[in-house]
């Protein structure tokens, strides 16, 4: 046992991990760890982005329950880039048998442990304090997520807004392919401002890893293709693919099949 028990942050998807969770919760308390789990710490009124940011900060290591619905969650994705943005110790469990090629890209190459089977948990748990334990070295993360949005230099922070634009763009509701929402409102107001603020919120790049693009519509009768092409470029993807509107809505979608994007449509008048 060491001498200082280690605060543990558990990242996970309700719809297929919470199950698993919970257990690992009862369990390490059992072993007198400080273990923080959402369900149970977040009350009413406060709003999830600082509580877990701040659990985060706090905890030694993070256990990362790798499910299908976790593969599509913004939230786990923002909790898993987060801890290994902060340092802090990541172990990734596998929860499902076939979950297992869906590993996000930034946890590939960890080992993970194996939970699929009941009938092992035991002794995997044992491996879990194993790594729990370890004080060895924590591989240093250089990762930053791209973002051509405009730096705004004056900007009076607007916490509440934030916060609710921050939850309407992140979720780990697995069914939903698209979050599509908009900020409106007469012109002058600051729109744009709190739109290019959370394009540089720490929360919503770590959820959206592949990039935050953003696009001038402008009143301008643009095509359709000039913007999705500057979707395209951002992201460095060759500008052969984009012909016509056909073959660039086409390679579009593709593109978005593999990577976690967010697009911010700018200036929109129609």
């Amino acid at each position: 046992m060491p001498e200082k028990l280690k605060k543990i942050f558990i990242s996970y998807a309700r719809k297929d991990g919470r199950k698993l969770a919970l257990r690992l919760k009862k369990d390490l308390q059992k072993r007198d760890f400080t273990v923080w789990l959402d369900t149970s710490e977040i009350v009413g009124g406060v709003n999830w982005a600082v509580a877990i940011e701040g659990a985060i900060e706090n905890c030694d290591v993070a256990i990362a329950l790798l499910s299908h619905a976790s593969y599509l969650s913004n939230i786990c994705r923002a909790e898993q880039i987060m801890s290994l943005d902060k340092g802090k110790r990541v172990i990734p469990l596998l929860v499902q048998a076939d979950a297992e090629k869906k590993r996000p890209l930034v946890l590939y190459h960890r080992h993970y442990l194996d939970f699929t089977r009941d009938s092992m948990y035991s002794t995997s748990f044992e491996q879990l304090i194993a790594a729990i334990n370890d004080d060895s070295d924590v591989p240093k993360v250089e990762r930053k997520t791209y973002t051509n949005a405009p730096e705004i230099r004056k900007f009076i922070e607007r916490p509440n807004e934030i916060a609710k634009l921050r939850e309407r763009l992140i979720s780990d509701n697995d069914e939903r392919c698209i979050a599509l929402t908009a900020l409106h409102g007469m012109g002058g107001i600051g729109k744009s401002a709190l739109a290019a603020r959370i394009c540089r919120d720490e929360i919503v790049q770590a959820a959206f890893p592949s990039g935050v693009i953003w696009v001038d519509v402008g009143r301008e009768n643009v095509s359709k293709l000039n913007l999705i092409k500057i979707v395209g470029r951002e992201l460095g993807y060759p500008m052969e693919h984009y012909t016509s509107d056909t073959e660039a809505l086409r390679q579009l979608r593709k593109t978005l099949l593999t990577e976690s994007v967010l697009i911010v449509l700018d200036d929109v008048w129609d």
